[in-house]
């Protein structure tokens, strides 16, 4: 995972729907180990469409700062409650999630 800017797009790419014997397992198990900022991040993404946005309206709904979201991210990923894919060229930084 790379650290995001403010103006980096993303996007979501859903593997499946949760249930809700996985949402008890998320706040009952993975909570005390991912913490409550990648609780939130993850909850906060999986709310997101599938269209490209920046992630600047996401770090304001989550109250982080780039650093902070891409410390969160972090547990997600070692988990693997989510990879993160990144694409870059010259002027345009992408992340899929």
């Amino acid at each position: 995972m790379k650290n995001c800017g403010a103006n980096d797009f993303f996007e979501v790419r859903k593997q499946a729907l949760p249930s809700s014997l996985f949402m008890n397992a998320m706040s009952d198990l993975y909570l005390p180990l991912i913490g409550a900022n990648a609780f939130a991040a993850y909850f906060a993404l999986w709310g997101e469409g599938k269209t490209p946005s920046t992630h600047a309206h996401l770090l304001q709904k989550l109250q982080l700062s780039p650093g902070q979201f891409y410390q969160a991210m972090l547990p997600l990923e070692a988990m693997g409650l989510v990879k993160t894919y990144y694409q870059e060229d010259e002027t345009t930084h992408y992340f899929i999630y």
